[in-house]
């Protein structure tokens, strides 16, 4: 009897994880996609400078979002993501066209690492 209390234990301790590490990578998620979708509107819009200073926060907010989000799911996804994080500087600074491009697949990507992480019903049987 105590193994099936302690099976049962393991089992919901591993539910509650799963849906625990959604949660968490939904709110990292949304807010580094608020952080993506400002660096945009101020390229569009705004000056280089200012644009450098939201750059600059989305690379802050980028070390937090992998380490958390590193937990949860397969680094090479969030790799992808540093490199263009890291090519997006140069291109701010020399204004050219292609960056709104990289800027919508950084967004594509991190909206991508969410949904791959839901859980689907015929995965789950």
């Amino acid at each position: 009897m105590n193994h099936c209390k302690a099976s049962v234990g393991i089992l919901i301790g591993l539910i509650l994880l799963c849906i625990s590490s959604l949660m968490i990578l939904k709110s990292k998620s949304e807010t580094y996609l608020a952080i993506i979708d400002q660096l945009e509107t101020t390229f569009q819009t705004g000056s280089i400078e200012d644009t450098l200073v939201v750059y600059d926060k989305l690379e802050s907010e980028l070390e937090k979002y992998h380490n958390i989000t590193g937990l949860f799911v397969n680094g090479t996804e969030l790799d992808e993501m540093r490199e263009i994080v890291s090519s997006l500087k140069p291109m701010i600074l020399a204004n050219q066209k292609n960056t709104s491009a990289e800027i919508a697949r950084l967004r594509m990507l991190v909206q991508n690492l969410y949904e791959e992480e839901l859980p689907e019903f015929w995965n789950i049987l």
